[in-house]
């Protein structure tokens, strides 16, 4: 098959009905799509060269995700607690890095290939915990705490991995110039994304300022992502990184009455995300999983799992116990947790493009990567809500909502991973 808008097709479709199978059995749709994707790549129906020709999906999708992500950070309900937050975020998060980056050392003794899988560990997915949190209307000091955590953490993991690919492509390629370049490079591809982004952000308030129509607003907001993504794969920067700044920006400066429409531009671009995860799924090579390397592999997984759920549960104990947060925060944070999806899975697929691009070992370490991870995705998309909705059970908080009880919350619902809920209604 070589109609390319068929194979799109298809993987909609396909996607579209897993996604609503899926969730009937109370499993995240996002697995759907995965699923779907892995599917087709057995069946031929997608094959390597096709997702090589689609490739510019995963840089949208990329975009997308992060500028959604900084899109629902709200600044000034961060004001008094951010110092609190940011020292949870920052302890369950490395403590999730260096865990994973340890057990994959000793399993495989490739520092670069320890603190990339480390690095990734540390990302959270929103989405599914959040929509735990909506359906069962919960509300309490782990709710909050959760909800501020889920809003920054994936912004620590693009950092991270930025610094482990810099230096993994230092290792690989024997590049010149020493331990200062491996340092300067993730700071200049952070510090460059970060201008970027906020570039775009001006660019776009000062727009919404004297334009009241919310088409116009929809239109020019999709053409500055796309131009966004286009220009960051240009100056060799992050997608995500200079999105999420893009999208605090505009979250923080558009105002309420005209916030309609990044929601809009949500449902709009929804398909393409949704091709996104069918894509990763198909970029899964299972062949890693038999023969020689299988072992490895199915141990890698098996660390990246426990170690990362570790890492979660420890590190953001500790910091409940610094911060003196309440004791339901401390014993029950770290299990709601656990559930990784779009921001992972997205790294890891820049990771795996890039080291195909080097050949040799570090493509085969790439390939392993995104199998790793994806299978890892799979499985903590399943368990990560089930115990989203344990841990909040046991504070005590599930029910609590009243209302619009999340109007105080710094995150709004992800309706991007959700937008089928916008079109059913």
């Amino acid at each position: 098959m070589e109609n390319i808008p068929v194979i799109i097709g298809i993987g909609l479709v396909l996607a579209f009905i897993a996604s609503k199978v899926f969730k009937k059995f109370g499993i995240p749709q996002v697995v759907g799509f995965m699923a779907v994707g892995i599917l087709l790549r057995i069946l031929g129906v997608i094959t390597l060269e096709y997702i090589e020709t689609l490739g510019v999906i995963f840089s949208l999708a990329l975009g997308l995700i992060g500028y959604n992500i900084g899109l629902e950070l709200k600044t000034r309900i961060l004001r008094g607690r951010i110092r609190k937050i940011l020292l949870i975020v920052i302890l369950e998060a490395t403590s999730a890095f260096w865990i994973v980056a340890i057990l994959v050392y000793v399993a495989t003794q490739q520092l670069y290939v320890a603190l990339i899988l480390g690095s990734i560990a540390s990302a959270t997915a929103p989405a599914a915990t959040a929509d735990v949190i909506w359906d069962h209307e919960c509300k309490g000091p782990v709710t909050e705490s959760l909800m501020f955590v889920l809003a920054m953490d994936d912004i620590i993991a693009v950092v991270l991995t930025n610094a482990a690919i810099a230096y993994a492509i230092f290792i690989l390629t024997s590049t010149t110039g020493g331990i200062l370049l491996v340092l300067a490079s993730p700071l200049l591809m952070t510090t460059g994304s970060i201008i970027v982004g906020s570039i775009f952000g001006v660019v776009f308030t000062q727009f919404v300022k004297i334009e009241e129509k919310k088409a116009v607003i929809v239109e020019l907001e999709l053409a500055l992502v796309i131009l966004l993504v286009g220009v960051i794969d240009y100056l060799g920067f992050n997608d995500i990184l200079a999105a999420i700044v893009f999208g605090v920006i505009v979250g923080n400066g558009v105002p309420e009455e005209k916030q309609q429409g990044p929601h809009l531009l949500e449902v709009i671009m929804a398909p393409i995300v949704m091709l996104f995860f069918v894509l990763a799924g198909a970029k899964t090579n299972f062949s890693v999983f038999v023969g020689g390397l299988g072992g490895i592999v199915i141990l890698l997984t098996l660390l990246y799992i426990g170690g990362r759920t570790f890492g979660k549960v420890v590190g953001a104990r500790i910091g409940g116990i610094l911060t003196s947060s309440e004791p339901v925060v401390r014993k029950y944070l770290g299990i709601c947790l656990l559930s990784q999806a779009g921001v992972a899975l997205g790294l890891s697929v820049i990771i795996e493009t890039e080291f195909t691009a080097l050949g040799g070992e570090a493509a085969l370490f790439g390939t392993i990567i995104l199998s790793v991870v994806t299978i890892s995705t799979m499985f903590l998309e399943v368990v990560g809500p089930i115990a989203a909705k344990w841990g909040l059970a046991r504070a005590g908080e599930v029910g609590n909502g009243r209302g619009n009880c999340y109007e105080s919350l710094p995150v709004a619902p992800p309706k991007i991973f959700e937008a089928s809920k916008e079109l059913d209604s």
